[in-house]
């Protein structure tokens, strides 16, 4: 079974709190599934007014509706400048949240995992990821983006 998937989301507006902007990596409680990279690593330090997030997974059951392994694609990123706290503290002014998103700066990452259908539970799921592009630092800066990256997931099920 094929399952495709997409996200996004613009915030706009001229008073934000910053804990209110978009983050992605990791799976489980920030947007989009950006398995590969650290959880909330992308856009921690970025002023993320908008994100774009896609995945493409495959799933192939070993016993049906109960055990199935999966192959997976993401890719996306969080768009935004970088913040630095001391310096940006008088910024009155921001740009356009849609003329900030960079289709060709999205970060991509693969894997795969297996998911457990557990009745009047949900389905459980572990997945390990590499990411194939760089990572960023808490200055917005590309650094390497290297090893696995594991996933625990509850889901519901279809």
């Amino acid at each position: 079974m094929l399952g495709l998937e997409a996200q996004g989301g613009i915030i706009d507006g001229k008073a934000m709190q910053l804990n209110a902007l978009f983050r992605e990596g990791g799976l489980l409680g920030y947007q989009g599934k950006m398995r590969g990279y650290d959880a909330a690593s992308l856009g921690l330090n970025r002023v993320g007014r908008s994100y774009l997030s896609t995945t493409a997974e495959v799933r192939y059951p070993v016993a049906d509706q109960l055990f199935y392994l999966i192959g997976f694609m993401d890719a996306g990123n969080v768009f935004g400048k970088a913040f630095r706290a001391q310096v940006d503290r008088t910024v009155t002014t921001l740009p356009n949240p849609w003329e900030e998103i960079d289709m060709g700066n999205l970060k991509r990452d693969w894997g795969f995992g297996f998911r457990l259908n557990i009745p009047m539970m949900g389905i459980l799921g572990f997945d390990f990821a590499w990411g194939l592009d760089d990572g960023e630092d808490s200055y917005g800066q590309s650094i390497s983006n290297t090893g696995m990256h594991p996933n625990f997931t509850i889901e519901q099920p279809f």
